[in-house]
């Protein structure tokens, strides 16, 4: 009766089965294997009817849903041998989905900007009768600032990048780096070659001490766009760490720039110094100071340097 009633449902608002029927039909005809998704839905819900386990409204799957779907893929695929010959990962499927899981780029903010959007649609027409209020959406109480952000987004006030910004922002100011870096890197997989987010995020991990973990994101920046802040910052976090061979190659680079400071000619002159080019670390130090002749740094290294017995 229920699939019943869904075919004569006097709003078309999903497809009909025929489609399915079609899809099926056309795979025996091409003899294409159909993973037959809807059957599967059925069994792993209560009492066989999809709901709200495996869907975020009438037909679209969730986080858990999609996951059920590739799972279906990925066990046909290997039951027909279409994957691709190689060495397996010694982790279960279990043990993949939690590390899937955890870094996941889908934040709370993402969850409940998608929890507004759902009551926005299903408490209206359709869903309800014509010119019925939406309830759900009345009812819905703001008691976070998430919560705030959400609305914000959901209004149109501000973009989806500034809200994880300003979140990411809230986290960082709290300590919660953890979070805070969850919320860059969450923007920085939606647009994995826009080169904003990742020197947000670079910064502020330079400026709050982890530079460690600033690196990685700094060669992802440097493959796709080898900037000034780019070379700069992995000369200096290189440098910083005494990986004196790879931080002049990169510091070398930076100089090259227009926007090429007396820090960065100063950083470029310690890192021929260890790498024991002495005059051309004395060069780079002349040309910091010619760019600022307060830099005390810079002409305290070159008076250290001149003094050496030669």
């Amino acid at each position: 009766l229920l699939n019943l009633a869904k075919e004569l449902d006097a709003l078309r608002f999903r497809a009909p089965k025929q489609i399915n029927e079609v899809i099926e039909n056309l795979g025996k005809e091409f003899k294409v294997e159909i993973v037959d998704i809807d059957s599967i839905f059925r069994a792993h819900s209560p009492n066989g009817i999809v709901g709200y386990d495996l869907t975020v409204d009438h037909l679209h799957p969730n986080i858990e849903g999609y996951s059920l779907i590739s799972k279906s893929f990925f066990n046909k695929m290997e039951e027909l041998n279409y994957l691709p010959l190689g060495v397996k990962l010694e982790l279960s499927i279990d043990e993949q989905d939690s590390i899937l899981g955890y870094n996941f780029p889908f934040t709370k903010l993402d969850s409940t900007i998608a929890e507004m959007q759902i009551i926005q649609l299903t408490g209206a027409y359709p869903f309800v009768p014509k010119g019925t209020p939406n309830y759900k959406k009345i009812n819905y109480k703001i008691d976070t600032f998430i919560d705030s952000l959400s609305l914000s987004v959901i209004n149109k006030d501000i973009k989806w990048e500034t809200a994880h910004v300003n979140l990411a922002e809230r986290y960082y100011n709290q300590g919660n780096f953890e979070n805070f870096i969850k919320e860059a890197e969450t923007i920085i997989q939606e647009r994995p070659y826009f080169d904003q987010p990742y020197e947000f995020l670079i910064t502020k991990l330079v400026d709050a001490g982890f530079v460690n973990e600033a690196i990685p994101y700094l060669y992802k920046l440097y493959s796709f766009k080898p900037s000034y802040f780019a070379t700069k910052w992995l000369g200096q976090s290189l440098l910083y760490n005494r990986d004196y061979k790879n931080s002049l190659k990169y510091l070398r680079e930076a100089v090259l720039f227009s926007e090429a400071d007396s820090q960065t000619w100063y950083n470029l002159g310690g890192a021929y110094y260890y790498n024991g080019q002495i005059k051309e670390a004395l060069n780079a130090l002349t040309n910091s100071l010619n760019l600022n002749p307060d830099n005390k740094l810079a002409k305290d290294f070159y008076e250290q340097i001149m003094s050496l017995p030669k």
